[in-house]
């Protein structure tokens, strides 16, 4: 118990680092809220995001036995995904934020006291998204499909379907900035593997006319450009709307 990991990815033993107590955590609170914010950071990013056949074929067996029934992954699962990468997609994961945003990842290091630490911590958020990314539309989200809704637009069927998770598609700069998001290639790129995942756990059992919509749905983005940007478009909405409502809640919460 005494070796337990973090739940932040840091590598670190949880009774070393968000586990600790009393004045020491007082001491190091800037480091561990910093921490916090690198573990929450590829969810928030959906370019940071692991490559490789290895890190790849983990996150969909994690997922798939997580099943309908999800649950956060383990200090230890993220961290055995986290092994699975090489020295050269560490590089390229740690650069697709860092090189956007230099300023703000030297704050984070200054907070942490140390870089290496920090960018596990970043390694680990992307390893813990990309399973998260897998966890796609649990079957009660489109029940009410089932009595025919939709099924004259299974795009909008499908952007229901995945909404739950528009944050492998939006991320929540693009979805509270100032300025209207131009859906991009990398965005219909991103649709089309949401709906690639979704549709692999089709047909769903007991809907069989909610499942059929879907398939049409996938299917539709996976050949229609203009289709998957509708989806896209879509998908922004939803995401815009649940931030917002998360933040209203927060600020009467405060």
């Amino acid at each position: 118990m005494d070796d337990e990991l973090c739940v932040c990815g840091s590598g670190r033993p949880f009774r070393r680092c968000h586990g600790l107590r009393g004045s020491e955590r007082r001491h190091r609170a800037r480091e561990l809220h910093a921490l916090g914010e690198v573990h929450d950071l590829a969810l928030l990013f959906p370019f940071v995001r692991p490559k490789g056949m290895a890190i790849e074929a983990f996150a969909d067996r994690l997922a798939a036995e997580m099943g309908d029934e999800p649950r956060h992954t383990t200090p230890g699962e993220v961290a055995e995904g986290v092994r699975l990468l090489s020295a050269g997609e560490r590089r390229r994961l740690i650069g697709s934020w860092v090189d956007r945003y230099p300023d703000r990842w030297r704050k984070v290091c200054s907070e942490v006291g140390d870089a290496a630490l920090a960018e596990r911590t970043l390694l680990a958020s992307a390893v813990r998204a990309a399973v998260v990314d897998r966890i796609v539309c649990p079957p009660v989200v489109v029940a009410g499909l089932d009595d025919g809704k939709l099924e004259r637009s299974p795009g909008a069927a499908l952007a229901l379907a995945l909404a739950t998770g528009a944050h492998a598609v939006w991320s929540y700069e693009e979805a509270l900035g100032p300025e209207e998001p131009t859906v991009t290639v990398e965005h219909i790129a991103r649709v089309r593997a949401q709906a690639r995942r979704l549709r692999r756990r089709l047909p769903f059992d007991g809907l069989p006319r909610a499942s059929a919509t879907l398939v049409r749905g996938c299917e539709l983005v996976a050949h229609d450009a203009a289709a998957a940007a509708g989806v896209a478009e879509l998908l922004l909405e939803a995401y815009d709307v649940m931030l917002r409502s998360r933040a209203n809640y927060i600020a009467q919460r405060n």
